[in-house]
């Protein structure tokens, strides 16, 4: 009996030691270390640095936020508008004169 308290207890200790060097390394070793294990053949870099939308074309455009209505548009179907120095991006023509109404 007291061989098995000493077994869990060992275990215990080793699951906290675990979790304390986990937190130490941080949850991207975690990642990489459940990557490794789960999918050692997986192929590196397939699939890193482009999005591909619904259409299977990659996404180049970035989103911009409206600073009138908070909306997140792309940046080409934006409108520019240049206010002081600072490139500002609107989702319609509307929040644009929202916006030169509140200036």
């Amino acid at each position: 009996m007291q061989a098995l308290l000493a077994f869990f207890f060992i275990v215990i200790i080793l699951f906290v030691v675990v979790i304390f060097i986990i937190a130490a390394l941080g949850a991207s070793f975690l990642l990489r270390a459940v990557r490794i294990l789960f999918f050692p053949f997986r192929k590196k870099g397939k699939g890193k640095g482009v999005v591909v939308g619904t259409d299977g074309q990659p996404i180049t455009d970035v989103m911009v936020k409206d600073p009138v209505c908070g909306m997140y548009v792309p940046r080409g179907d934006a409108i520019p508008k240049t206010i002081d120095g600072h490139t500002l991006y609107f989702c319609s023509q509307e929040c644009l004169s929202e916006y030169k109404r509140r200036a």
